[in-house]
């Protein structure tokens, strides 16, 4: 009866994304599906290979690769927000830095005295600390580290090639969405 009660239970909860073991019955939960080695039916022959995009198997890392990807549209739609349209920006945050944030004025943030000719205004404020020195780079540089933390983690997972394609599909339309919202949506 306690492992008919565990069924009935795993069953409500459907959809849950929390892996179940209870050693003692030996039932185990993962996703929407349960394996019991009790019953002499094993109900694993309904779990056929289906295409699974993550979100059911305790795959934290795809809802985090899902996350970064938008994360990493929304700061290159920013960036290009305040590249192409500074004014937009301008008309959100009135009281904005110009010398930081815009594009136009906060290149020369680079350089000693914003003057070229007198060179880097610190060591690597025109290579590896350029992120520092102005909000266009910033965003850039935030947009590059997030899109190398989806392929490092995406990569470190076995998969087949058609899984890589479809995340690939995935993220590209994820990374779009961020890119639209900043870009045509919140700075229009």
């Amino acid at each position: 009866m306690k492992q008919f009660s565990y069924i009935v239970l795993l069953l409500i909860a459907g959809t849950s994304t929390n892996v179940f073991s209870q050693q003692e019955n030996n039932i185990t939960f993962t996703g929407n599906y349960f394996i019991s080695k009790t019953f002499p039916e094993n109900i694993e022959a309904d779990t056929k290979q289906k295409i699974d995009l993550g979100f059911r198997d305790n795959n934290s890392r795809q809802e985090i690769k899902t996350v970064v990807a938008l994360i990493s549209g929304m700061c290159d739609g920013f960036s290009q927000t305040l590249y192409a349209h500074y004014p937009e920006f301008q008309k959100k945050f009135p009281g904005a830095n110009e010398e930081f944030w815009n594009p136009a004025i906060s290149w020369k943030n680079k350089y000693e005295n914003g003057d070229p000719a007198l060179g880097e205004r610190f060591p690597g404020s025109t290579t590896v600390f350029v992120f520092s020195t102005d909000a266009y780079h910033l965003f850039r540089t935030i947009n590059k580290a997030n899109l190398i933390t989806i392929g490092g983690l995406e990569f470190s997972e076995r998969k087949k090639f058609k899984e890589y394609a479809l995340d690939l599909v995935i993220y590209s339309i994820v990374y779009a969405t961020g890119f639209h919202l900043t870009y045509s949506i919140i700075f229009k």
